[in-house]
């Protein structure tokens, strides 16, 4: 199988082509881009995750998805 360059998706096509296969849409507020505060609080001067990852796993515990 080749993969043609000129005919590849975009990251934003294949999102939005998943979400279309999924019954997903997003609200207009959802595609505005965050900002720069929401991510200066992710990160420290150093451009290192703000939280480690035990502090990160204890603070978001797993989510189930229920399918059913």
């Amino acid at each position: 199988m080749s993969t043609d360059i000129k005919n590849a998706e975009t990251p934003m096509q294949t999102a939005e082509r998943v979400r279309r296969l999924h019954g997903v849409q997003l609200s207009e507020d959802a595609k505005k881009p965050l900002p720069r505060s929401a991510y200066d609080e992710l990160w420290n001067d150093e451009g290192a995750p703000a939280l480690s990852d035990e502090e990160f796993r204890s603070s978001n515990p797993p989510k189930t998805l229920d399918l059913g």
